[in-house]
Parts: C-alpha cells; structure tokens; sequence
C-alpha cells in the first residue's frame, strides 16, 4: 500500500483530486474526501502534498455540509494535520 501512495503522490493527481472536490455531488465528495485522508494518514510528506495542494481552502466550507459523513471526514483529517509537523500546524 505504501508503494501506491508514493506512486500516486508521484504523479501529481492530488490538485486533481482538489479540484473534483469543488462539486457538491456527495457521492463524488466523499470518495474524494477519504483519498485525502488517506494521505494524511500516512506520513509528513504525504500530508504536506494535501497541504500543498490546496485542499484546505475547502474545508472550511465542508466543515459545516449537512452530510455528517462529509463532515467526519474533515474533521479527522484536521485533527491529523494538526499533529503533524510545525509546519503543517501553522
């Protein structure tokens, strides 16, 4: 698994990925949403890429969509990026 994470992130698909994100079709937003999150699990470098690719100047707005699933999501990846780096905290 490790591999096809550094394989993906090698690719560059994450502001990609952002910017599908832009919709407010649940039923792309969510499977979005855990790619992220799947990133950020996983190491500083992984996450600093969602940092980097813009993906938190959404969440703001997701923070408070009405679909409880959506909104786990982001929470859990806040509290993530927030016990990463100084960096990423800031």
């Amino acid at each position: 698994m490790k591999k096809t994470i550094i394989y993906i992130s090698n690719l560059n698909i994450l502001p990609h990925i952002v910017k599908v994100m832009q919709t407010d079709n649940q039923s792309v937003l969510l499977p979005c949403l855990r790619i992220l999150g799947g990133f950020i699990s996983k190491t500083a470098m992984t996450t600093q890429q969602v940092v980097d690719s813009g993906a938190l100047d959404l969440f703001p707005k997701l923070i408070g969509h009405p679909n409880l699933n959506i909104r786990k999501e982001i929470v859990w990846m806040i509290s993530n990026i927030a016990a990463g780096t100084q960096l990423q905290l800031e």
